[in-house]
């Protein structure tokens, strides 16, 4: 590097005088990180190079107030020669981490210093200077204690804590490099090894995008602070978000984990660019604490995405200036709340609980002016009252100024607080307004005006029946009166209010229920006592203690069972709580619906009006709220409800109404593009995944499938945009099948999804799996993984010529365990020799396989990955074996199996060969000595090895599959083909083998030769079958089998028509003439049958040869299976052969095909045919209307009367 020439500007900033870029680490002294658990804060002050300074504040652990509770100081020394590097002109920046606490009672701290090549893309081998990392320990007394790590590399770090370990994530520019730091307390140090990754490619183009000459005559700062700050924008914990322009035609997102190197999930986005400068770099981005929602900037959107399946949740705006400039976000308050910075201003968004359509920023409390240091503010908190403390660092224009480290507080409450509301507020008092029992009474509503009631017993029939019954499902005490008029009397409500001036918004509070009711439709429902088991006589079960209204709004004080509960609507955000209310309200309801109480014609009619006025009111919040929809469905798993009171109406609303949105003239609208008004319309109102096992069929009480079956063709449906869909999907398919319920996965498998499911993934690197045939299709695995620099696999990027031809497999994770039973192997760099304890493990593993091979694993079969548990549970003709995907997953698997059927055939040929030399020495009475008789011996003992070694092998496979193997035929001509020539070649070695002179003074006899005829017999048919792991050779026999199996019948009948004639002819022998015409007869007959059964037979072989593939698919399957049971197989072993080429532990996430149309032309034909009636074909099967409209106004007056 260049030596950089340096001056300082009017302010005494340090700049770099001859490309005029200000140097950020002359603005910055003071560096500040933050624990994962959020208990321990760290500030790292390099005013003084002579000495470092680090300030430690400890926060109070209780849940409801996490202030800062201690505060003490340390100092930290370096070296003569860290201390040169600081004061250089290579210096860029500093970057510290914190660890949580260890059980040992103390944590990490991580100090990286910086250099300017440690941020370039791709440093010179000239002159190359790093940085460094060094690592203490803080005790628990604050007190700081050197580990003697010192890692020769500086970068942005991060330090992770596991359950007894440590994990030191650095990133640099040409890549990311993780230090495992294992403590032991019995040397009191701590170990680390090393393991370097890659950057994904959309990264390393953005990197040296924004570095090129371009876009650096727009920048003010040196390219290696360009990098460190893109870099920043991707980390956030140990999370790194990918998102670019540069190839990335599907507009995607990636998220990985640092912690595992996986890829979490991809989400789709629309991005905004204002500029070449802004055009790499990603938005803002935060993960929630339990790793659920994504919050992501994009634009002037912020956006929520559902990690489990990169589905997007919901979307906010900003009115004012944007949201490009936000620069961090935080979940906090168990993730209900989005807390938003930018610059000296913050924003909240109440995620869950409010309808507001934009986010407003307001300055925060006691905020400085000017520049801060981007990425670096530290929410603490919250503090008492819900506020929250704000750590940020501003730059120091001043050498002696030490005042960059700015607390800025933010009040919850002023940005939740709620505006415009009216305060004209009425109350009543509940003791002196209510309609009780007792006779004579005065029945009255009130109105908001004073002195303004109404003599309900005055109104006029029509009018009156609004008041009286609103509970039908309960029975009153006055329906024991004979007497109408006084019977009807007794049935108004205990209170009724009107709401607005006409009276026609009614507040009616009754035994169990609060309603309100505008004309003839209700507006609001609340169960007080919604427990389902409550008694069916309701009568006065909670006590009204306060009574406020007014206009369009209510606030009710109740009491039930000495709790009291507050019911108070008045703002828009309330919409919410009615909605919530109507939902219990409908559960509730769907308990009473077989009561006795509304057996009668009219009950049943009030009852019945009721539950559709309720499902109403969620169908009019679902239409005009889409978006909060969508949030609070996820929040409080509502489906799951709808599906236990199986409510097909609000369900096939949900999933199948195309068009999801009222058109309205809201300022949203107004504001977005009539092709984002589209998207809203079409996106899903259902974003979150129904665990579908909870819906499954069994064999007992719940046989009903018609529930399973909405939500499976729901799903595959939209996998078509979204493959995320598909997540849950996976999981049931091998339950349908073992639950014998696999003809509904059979029609699954006929859906689009399948075969022509675009890839939207061509911003990875694949791993290319070889076609197996000509007429096999072609596998690529995307790598959805962080990989290691110095893996030994070949990865290429698929063309853009080939991209519009390659199908992406719906069922994501469909080849992988449920629980990794292994546990990751850390790679060091640079080391050749293994430790002692190493090579004892390998030997010992090495002679464990030698002397107990093809042991099965112990992982449990519902453990197992979807794809392993129905290979054996599909039958012949399955459309299984039909469908393109699942072909490309065979493939693909038994790329990985083939490996160790090879050397299973590659050893039972030298098994056979030494056979066959053994028996045929013996035959010829060959005589040995010398050279020749030490390898007949060492021929012998390699015979006896691998005898043991199948049967042992075998031994495991009875165990293990117990009664499925022993009822197996070919599993008992594996085991003869064993054991017929072992039991020979003993014999032989015991009878006629001598060690002086071979088998010269042997004497066959003829049970050895008949031994030895049947165990040739035996290997050569077992030969044959293994044979069928090359796909030439199980077509054949797969075509064999299908002709042998259809002719069967011929063949009996061809069997019988010889044995009866031969029996005849016996009978006839003494008459020549006779016997040669029924031998003429006969062999017209014969002839006949031969005829008719080649004409068969061709039919039949011509049938098989088209089936044939999916035949040896079938056969590969059966392959396949009894693998990757095994303990050492590619998914159960520690480290897999692939694995260690890899050298990391390798996740198939996604697998892809390219689409040949001749391979799958069967199957799309088929599809399409069935695709095209399969909604019609569910309606009519299970009785259901998908395009139902539920009894929602005509008129346009559908909002809530609390936003009037």
């Amino acid at each position: 590097m260049e030596d950089m020439e340096e001056d300082r500007d009017s302010f005494g900033i340090l700049i770099d005088k001859k490309d005029q870029k200000i140097k950020e680490s002359a603005l910055f002294t003071k560096y500040a990180a933050i624990s994962q658990d959020e208990s321990f804060i760290v500030i790292f002050d390099t005013d003084n190079t002579d000495i470092f300074k680090l300030q430690m504040y400890k926060t109070d652990e209780a849940t409801e107030n996490k202030a800062v509770s201690e505060e003490r100081s340390g100092s930290l020394i370096f070296n003569e020669n860290q201390k040169e590097l600081m004061n250089s002109d290579d210096f860029s920046s500093w970057s510290i981490a914190v660890s949580n606490e260890h059980q040992e009672k103390f944590r990490l701290i991580a100090i990286s210093c910086i250099s300017q090549d440690d941020m370039q893309v791709q440093p010179g081998s000239e002159k190359y200077k790093c940085g460094f990392t060094k690592i203490w320990m803080i005790e628990n007394e604050f007190n700081i204690k050197e580990c003697g790590i010192e890692i020769e590399n500086g970068g942005i770090i991060q330090l992770i804590s596991e359950a007894d370990d440590f994990t030191l994530i650095l990133l640099k520019g040409n890549g990311i490099y993780k230090y495992y730091l294992s403590y032991s307390s019995v040397y009191m140090r701590i170990q680390h090894e090393i393991l370097v990754l890659n950057y994904p490619e959309r990264i390393i183009n953005a990197l040296e995008y924004n570095c090129s000459e371009t876009i650096m005559e727009h920048k003010q700062v040196p390219s290696s602070d360009v990098i460190r700050k893109y870099l920043l924008r991707c980390l956030d914990s140990h999370y790194l978000l990918v998102d670019t322009s540069d190839r990335d035609l599907n507009k995607n997102i990636e998220l990985y984990n640092l912690r595992d190197n996986q890829l979490m999930n991809v989400f789709k986005r629309n991005k905004l660019v204002l500029s070449i400068l802004d055009r790499e770099n990603p938005g803002s981005f935060t993960i929630s604490s339990d790793e659920k929602l994504l919050a992501y900037v994009t634009g002037n959107d912020i956006k929520i995405y559902l990690i489990e399946n990169g589905l997007e949740l919901s979307s906010l705006s900003c009115k004012e200036s944007g949201l490009n400039d936000v620069e961090f976000m935080k979940f906090v308050l168990d993730n209900e709340k989005l807390l938003i910075f930018k610059k000296d201003r913050a924003a909240v968004w109440d995620i869950f609980n409010s309808i507001r359509e934009f986010i407003e920023f307001i300055p925060l409390k006691d905020a400085s002016s000017g520049l801060v240091k981007r990425m670096t503010g530290i929410v603490i908190g919250p503090i008492e009252n819900e506020s929250f403390m704000i750590l940020n660092i501003r730059p120091s224009f001043d050498a002696y100024d030490d005042k960059q480290i700015v607390l800025e507080r933010l009040i919850l409450n002023e940005h939740l607080k709620r505006s415009d509301l009216d305060s004209d507020w009425k109350e009543l008092n509940p003791s002196e307004c209510i309609i009780n029992d007792s006779l004579p009474f005065a029945p009255y509503g009130y109105g908001i005006n004073e002195n303004d009631k109404v003599l309900l017993t005055d109104l006029e029939d029509s009018d009156r029946k609004h008041y009286l019954g609103i509970e039908p499902w309960a029975i009153h005490p006055a329906e024991t009166v004979l007497d109408t008029y006084v019977k009807q009397r007794h049935q108004f409500p205990r209170y009724v209010i009107y709401l607005d001036e006409e009276k026609q918004t009614r507040l009616l509070i009754g035994n169990n229920t609060i309603q309100v009711w505008r004309d003839e439709k209700l507006e609001f429902i609340r169960i007080v006592n919604n427990n389902p088991n409550i008694p069916e006589e309701p009568y006065e079960k909670f006590d009204v203690t306060k009574i406020r209204y007014g206009k369009q709004k209510l606030d009710l004080l109740i009491s039930l069972e000495g709790k009291n509960i507050q019911i108070k609507i008045e703002h828009e955000d309330d919409i919410i709580q009615i909605v919530m209310n109507a939902i219990s309200a409908l559960i509730y309801l769907n308990s009473q619906n077989k009561s006795i109480n509304i057996a009668a014609s009219d009950k049943r009619t009030k009852f019945n009006e009721i539950i559709l006025q309720t499902r109403n009111i969620i169908t009019r919040f679902i239409t005009q709220y889409p978006n909060n929809w969508r949030l609070i469905d996820f929040r409080y798993k509502i489906m799951t409800e709808f599906i236990n009171i199986r409510d097909f109406s609000l369900i096939t609303r949900i999933l199948f109404k195309k068009e999801n949105t009222s058109t309205d003239d809201s300022e949203k609208s107004k504001l977005k593009t009539k092709l984002l008004n589209k998207i809203e319309k079409e996106r899903p109102l259902h974003s979150w995944q129904v665990p579908l096992q909870d819906i499954l069929p069994d064999k007992g009480t719940n046989i009903d499938v018609t529930m399973l079956m909405l939500f499976l063709e729901y799903y595959s449906n939209n996998a078509m945009d979204n493959i995320g869909w598909m997540d849950v999907v996976s999981e049931i398919i091998p339950e349908l099948y073992e639950r014998k319920y696999g003809l509904y996965t059979q029609e699954l498998f006929y859906k689009p999804c399948f075969g022509n499911k675009r890839l939207d993934l061509s911003s990875f690197k694949f791993y290319e799996i070889e076609k197996r045939s000509e007429d096999s299709l072609k596998v690529f695995i995307p790598i959805t993984q962080l990989i290691p620099r110095d893996n030994d696999l070949n990865f290429i990027n698929i063309n853009d010529d080939e991209i519009p031809l390659i199908r992406m497999v719906p069922l994501t994770n469909f080849t992988t365990n449920k629980e990794d039973q292994s546990t990751p192997i850390k790679f060091k760099e640079n080391q050749s020799t293994p430790s002692k304890l190493m090579e004892l493990s390998e030997v010992k593993e090495i002679i464990t396989k030698l002397f107990l091979p093809g042991k099965f694993s112990t992982i449990k079969n519902e453990d197992y990955s979807p794809f392993i548990r129905i290979i054996k549970l599909v039958k012949q003709g399955d459309p299984f074996y039909e469908n393109p995907s699942m072909e490309a997953i065979t493939n693909m698997m038994w790329h990985f199996s083939k490996n160790y059927w090879y050397n299973i055939l590659y050893i039972y040929v030298v098994y056979f060969l030494i056979y066959s030399t053994i028996s045929w020495a013996y035959l010829a009475r060959l005589e040995f000595y010398g050279f020749s008789q030490f390898l007949m011996i060492l021929l012998m003992i390699l015979f006896y090895y691998i005898a043991y070694y199948f049967t042992v092998t075998k031994i495991h496979q009875f165990i293990f599959f117990g009664k499925e193997h022993m009822f197996d035929f070919f599993s008992w001509i594996d085991s003869f083909a064993i054991l017929f020539p072992l039991i020979t070649v003993f014999s032989i070695s015991i009878n006629g083998y001598s060690i002086v002179d071979g088998f010269k003074r042997a004497t066959p006899t003829l049970g050895i030769m008949f031994m030895i005829f049947i165990s040739i017999v035996l290997l050569w048919y077992e030969l044959i079958l293994l044979l069928r792991i090359f796909t030439g050779i199980a077509k054949c026999l797969y075509t064999i089998n299908h002709m042998m199996i259809s002719i069967k019948p011929y063949l009996i009948v061809f069997a019988l028509s010889m044995i009866g004639m031969g029996q005849a002819l016996a009978t006839i022998y003494w008459d020549p003439t006779l016997l040669l015409f029924l031998i003429t007869i006969f062999g017209i007959a014969i002839t006949l049958e031969i005829i008719i059964m080649a004409s068969f037979i061709n039919t039949e072989v011509s049938n098989a040869e088209k089936n044939n593939r999916y035949g040896a698919l079938q056969i590969q399957n059966d392959f396949i299976y009894n693998y990757e049971r095994l303990e050492d197989s590619s998914l159960n072993s520690e480290m897999s052969v692939f694995e260690s080429k890899f050298k990391d532990k390798f996740k198939i996430r996604y697998v892809c095909f390219l689409d040949e149309q001749l391979l799958t032309k069967t199957w799309n034909e088929k599809s399409v045919e069935l695709d095209s009636k399969r909604l019609a074909r569910l309606e009519k099967k299970y009785g259901l209307d998908l395009n139902e409209e539920l009894d929602i106004d005509d008129n346009n007056d559908t909002q809530f009367f609390c936003t009037k």
